[in-house]
């Protein structure tokens, strides 16, 4: 499946500086992503997660990237690499958070969905 979608980038930004840690731990404001890959491969028990917080082919979310980052990536079944060298399967877009520890007093770790209000699937 090919999504086609537009991120608001700057809004996007801003409001993630707005935001502390505790939005991003479980139940937060900001959901917990869960990517396909992980029912498919993995078989890790989803029947649990809702629909919307699984992560499919070609679908934009945020996770850390680079190391105390916060970036956006596409999730992807090819491997890339990133700037740091590093391989993931999803291909780098950009980062959004630069410093983690600084905006958030503590590392992030882990995968997170857009809000909706950022995106638009066109």
């Amino acid at each position: 499946m090919i999504y086609n979608y537009e991120i608001k980038y700057k809004e996007l930004q801003e409001y993630l500086e707005t935001l502390s840690r505790t939005d991003f731990e479980k139940g937060g404001i900001i959901k917990p992503a869960y990517t396909i890959r992980d029912k498919e491969v993995f078989k890790y028990d989803l029947s649990n997660v809702p629909s919307e917080e699984i992560v499919q082919y070609n679908q934009p979310y945020l996770r850390d990237a680079l190391g105390n980052d916060l970036s956006v990536v596409v999730f992807t079944k090819r491997k890339y690499r990133l700037p740091t060298g590093y391989v993931i399967r999803s291909r780098f877009d950009r980062t959004i958070i630069e410093d983690c520890l600084k905006t958030y007093g503590s590392y992030l770790n882990g995968y997170w969905l857009i809000p909706k209000e950022f995106i638009v699937y066109v």
